[in-house]
């Protein structure tokens, strides 16, 4: 529904049809959740759909406007619910992400409950009122504590007034800067844990990191900046351009390059993403060890293989699950679907092998194959859940 919004007004300002898009999502968004943004895309009525990485589209967009933006660039994205952090290497060329890492459910909103769990604690003790399971006065509250946290990023302190909160009784607080920042104390330095994995997996120190990024609607907020800059010993944190905006704009230089528009100093960008996280099998022998096919943060679109063999004696029939994740228990990770070969040759165990391939396409949406080397058999799913049935012939 917001897409096809969007799309109608578009569609009314440009006085045409709007018939493909570039649609951002969180780098750290799992295989799932892109598949089912593409759907949501298709829904809405557009065709060919691509999907970008935020920060990489903020990348783009700091290179293209500023020259100096060259080099091992860490782009910090913290918007309402999601925390995305990208390390890139940017070239006049290229922009190549290195590594990737975050929260999805860290964000703007995270920072807004706590605030209104402060609010409800002063009406119990102050106004000795309940308010908790009132859903109109909780809604006012949370509105208000919204807007207290946005004017807090341009004010040491704020009153929040609320004319009958509830039971006639008017809610008057002053909210300082710093009590904002002591509700928020841990919640703030647990976003500074990502930024430490990314570096690991880029296998850099911090201090190889040439320019900071900050974007999202919640890199207002000045202990954040402030965190980051102590993080990286006093380096020069960038947020000079809109952080609402630096995403979709772009966004909308990809969507113009992909379209054939010859855009200076831009058109000739190749755009290297990455999986943020691994892609594997449960193996059949307990459903729990997981073998990686495709490690995370490889290069995409890629083509991955790994041969399996069975577990049993005389099994007739295959069963792969497909998963996503970093934990050794399969079951730890994130389900993506599961797919049956049937009957094969029964034999001794070990005796019959199977070819799986991981296939990522270009918005980082996985199909999965597998083939049985004795009858040519072969099955597979997409990430959508869309079981594809076995079949002697190639699909």
């Amino acid at each position: 529904m917001v897409l096809k919004k969007m799309k109608s007004t578009a569609e009314a300002y440009l006085e045409s049809s709007v018939d493909k898009a570039v649609i951002t999502v969180p780098a750290y968004f799992t295989d799932y959740q892109r598949q089912a943004t593409l759907e949501a895309g298709r829904m809405a009525g557009f065709d060919a759909v691509r999907l970008m990485n935020e920060p990489t589209a903020a990348a783009v967009t700091y290179a293209a406007l500023q020259e100096t933006m060259r080099g091992i660039v860490l782009i910090y994205d913290l918007g309402g619910g999601t925390l995305d952090i990208s390390i890139v290497n940017v070239t006049d060329t290229h922009c190549s992400v290195k590594a990737t890492h975050g929260n999805t459910h860290l964000g703007g909103e995270d920072f807004n409950n706590n605030l209104v769990k402060h609010m409800i604690s002063i009406c119990k003790n102050k106004y000795k009122k309940n308010v908790k399971n009132n859903k109109r006065a909780i809604s006012r509250l949370r509105h208000h504590c919204e807007d207290a946290k946005k004017k807090l990023s341009f004010a040491n302190s704020v009153t929040i007034v609320i004319d009958g909160l509830i039971d006639g009784i008017d809610f008057n607080e002053i909210l300082t800067r710093s009590k904002f920042n002591e509700l928020n104390s841990d919640l703030f330095k647990s976003t500074l844990e990502p930024i430490t994995e990314a570096l690991k997996s880029a296998k850099i120190d911090k201090s190889d990191v040439n320019k900071v990024i900050m974007v999202g609607g919640s890199s207002r907020i000045p202990k954040l900046k402030n965190l980051l800059q102590q993080f990286f010993d006093g380096k020069e944190i960038h947020t000079s351009i809109n952080p609402d905006e630096a995403i979709a704009y772009g966004a909308s230089i990809y969507a113009a390059v992909c379209n054939g528009v010859n855009i200076e100093d831009t058109s000739h960008h190749i755009i290297q993403e990455i999986i943020p996280m691994s892609l594997g099998i449960g193996t059949e022998e307990d459903f729990e060890t997981y073998k990686v096919v495709t490690k995370k943060h490889t290069a995409i679109p890629s083509s991955n293989v790994r041969l399996f063999l069975t577990f049993f004696d005389n099994q007739t029939s295959v069963e792969f699950r497909v998963y996503e994740g970093e934990a050794a228990n399969a079951k730890e990770n994130i389900f993506l679907g599961k797919f049956l070969i049937s009957d094969i040759p029964a034999r001794p165990k070990g005796e019959e092998k199977f070819v799986v391939t991981f296939s990522i396409d270009i918005n980082g949406v996985l199909k999965v194959t597998a083939k049985s080397l004795s009858t040519g058999k072969e099955a597979g799913m997409v990430a959508d859940r869309k079981i594809l049935k076995s079949r002697g012939e190639r699909f």
